[in-house]
């Protein structure tokens, strides 16, 4: 019975109020309690409310009489928590658009009582004693217009405490602050630091307040964050700007640089960080594993894709093993179309001769026979010849201890090439003499292949069988190298010789002094035998910068910003940046101001 009268005084309360709809819930939950006595506490109030349709003007008729002055009280925060039972049932899109709907309120609250304040100041109010003893009908327009007071506002936070409480609400909230401020993105001016201090300052005396709260205070707080904000977003929107300019630059810079690069990651070859020019992380990796031994282990693996293009260069198998034995294989082919060549016959022309006597009168004409092109063998030996003095020369600059590097030596190589050139010249013009121009094709094919033969005879080194990049290096500065496999190898010598170099003699070792040192010292100083795995880390770390994924890595850079400052210079250096964090962060921050 206690329930009904509780039920029954706050549908009373409701009614004098104007709420017809709350009141005639109200009755129907107190009617429902009194056939159903043992449905009496809150919460199973609240749950059958909620499954109450109300009957409008019928379910407030039956309000008159059910109510009497004897009905107990039901508490204002009973009835708020129905309330609240029903603004949670309902989904987040209609609780958004209820929180948005509070955001544009809000505005038109605080326009309202803007206006009641300057038509109170304007033209005040005389009340008289009676006045304060029996509330009389007011004429004042303000009131007429039902513009709110500061005690409006103070019952409507109470009432609307739960909605500024719900996540869809509060982003719907947000949503409406955030398109108040958007069209001042269009307004010249308004997206400076004057001009947001202006906004924010308008949009804090926009909003309504108690009267325990101060609108000049929310004004000032508004301006100072408006123009705030604004600075911190030009300041980071052009340094992250001015980061991406600097990135623009450095890869119209490092275009040359980054092709090579890439040719050579595509090769087979390695490149240590700091010659790749990599990033923070590789270097640390780097300076882990240790630069030198990094580099020789670099070298050994470089020696080995350079020896594979060689053989790709001469038509070899992977499994073929470079010395004499190699290069005479190579030879086989192009030998065999020369054999032929050594038995053409020689070119030559009659040339007659007038004879005289001792007097000078003409007795006759003397015929007799000039070579004007030796033959085929004549021709193969001397080129033969001439290329060996070339490559014995070429040999002596590149690998001699005592004249590599001599300019003599080079300049003498060079005259020997150009003659082995007008010797292959000759023997080109001896097949066409001799009518057999299928064979000139031939031996164009056949000197090609020569060519590639000699290129490599010249960098290879014969105890060893590596071959040397930087002399391919050397060759395709001349314009020589045939192929791209041999282009590769030039180029990658000529970008990173360094690395490219054929490696000194027990740099396939994993492990270094350094490496054993340095697990021993740790042991000994932290007690712990554990460390005396530690070697292992840094050729891990050498492998690992120059495996395939990571060196890819490298070689494939793209001088964008991340993710993350990519996103944040799109839209800080957007012009709806600022009327968004401003609609974002000022009216929170008066919330919790309040």
């Amino acid at each position: 019975m206690d329930n009904y009268k509780e039920l029954m005084n706050a549908a009373r309360r409701a009614d004098a109020s104007g709420d017809a709809e709350g009141a005639a819930r109200l009755v129907q939950m107190a009617i429902s309690s009194e056939k159903k006595p043992q449905q009496t506490q809150d919460n199973a109030n609240i749950d059958f409310a909620k499954s109450v349709v109300s009957g409008g003007q019928e379910a407030r008729n039956l309000i008159t009489p059910r109510i009497d002055s004897n009905i107990g009280t039901i508490t204002p925060e009973q009835v708020q928590r129905i309330k609240q039972a029903e603004f949670q049932d309902k989904p987040a899109g209609e609780r958004f658009m209820i929180g948005a709907g509070q955001g544009f309120a809000n505005l038109g609250r605080g326009a309202g009582q803007i206006i009641r304040e300057g038509m109170e100041t304007v033209s005040p109010q005389q009340k008289t004693l009676s006045d304060l003893i029996v509330p009389q009908q007011t004429n004042n327009l303000a009131d007429k217009l039902n513009l709110p007071t500061r005690q409006d506002i103070s019952r409507n936070r109470l009432q609307e405490q739960y909605i500024n409480q719900d996540k869809a609400a509060t982003a719907g909230n947000v949503a409406a602050n955030i398109s108040a401020f958007l069209p001042t993105a269009f307004v010249p001016g308004l997206n400076t630091v004057t001009g947001a201090g202006l906004t924010g300052t308008t949009f804090g005396a926009l909003q309504p307040v108690t009267e325990e709260e101060s609108r000049v205070k929310n004004a000032l707080i508004s301006g100072g964050t408006g123009a705030a904000v604004t600075k911190g977003v030009q300041v980071l929107g052009n340094a992250l700007k001015q980061n991406q300019t600097i990135q623009n630059a450095l890869k119209s810079k490092n275009t040359t640089f980054d092709k090579s690069l890439q040719e050579a990651v595509d090769a087979g070859y390695v490149v240590p960080p700091s010659y790749a020019k990599a990033g923070g992380f590789a270097r640390l990796a780097e300076a882990i594993s240790g630069k030198a031994k990094t580099n020789q282990l670099a070298m050994v693996k470089n020696q080995e894709v350079t020896n594979t293009l060689g053989r790709k260069y001469l038509g070899l198998s992977d499994e073929t093993a470079f010395g004499e034995g190699a290069i005479n294989e190579a030879k086989k082919v192009p030998n065999a179309v020369y054999q032929r060549v050594e038995k053409l016959p020689s070119i030559t022309k009659t040339v007659e001769t007038p004879s005289y006597d001792v007097m000078g009168i003409q007795t006759g004409v003397k015929s007799t026979k000039e070579t004007v092109i030796p033959n085929g063998a004549k021709l193969l030996e001397d080129l033969k010849n001439t290329r060996f003095e070339a490559n014995g020369l070429y040999k002596k600059y590149f690998h001699s201890l005592d004249s590599a590097g001599d300019p003599k030596i080079y300049a003498a190589a060079k005259k020997a090439d150009l003659k082995a050139t007008k010797l292959e010249s000759m023997i080109d013009d001896l097949a066409k003499a001799n009518k057999q121009p299928g064979l000139v094709k031939e031996l164009q094919t056949a000197r090609t292949q020569l060519a590639k033969v000699y290129s490599v005879e010249k960098a290879m080194n014969p105890a060893t069988g590596n071959l040397d990049a930087k002399a391919f290096a050397s060759m395709l500065k001349k314009g020589k190298l045939l192929t791209k496999e041999a282009q590769a190898i030039g180029k990658f010598a000529s970008a990173f010789p360094d690395v490219a170099r054929v490696p000194p003699s027990g740099a396939g070792n994993a492990f270094t002094n350094v490496d054993y040192l340095t697990s021993l010292i740790t042991g000994l100083t932290t007690g712990n035998l554990g460390y005396a795995a530690a070697p292992i880390v840094r050729p891990i770390a050498r492998y690992g910068i120059l495996s395939n994924p990571v060196q890819k890595a490298m070689a494939n850079r793209t001088y964008q910003q991340g993710a993350i400052p990519g996103l944040l210079n799109s839209s800080l250096n957007s012009k709806y940046a600022i009327p968004t964090l401003q609609g974002s962060i000022i009216p929170n921050l008066l919330q919790n101001n309040e």
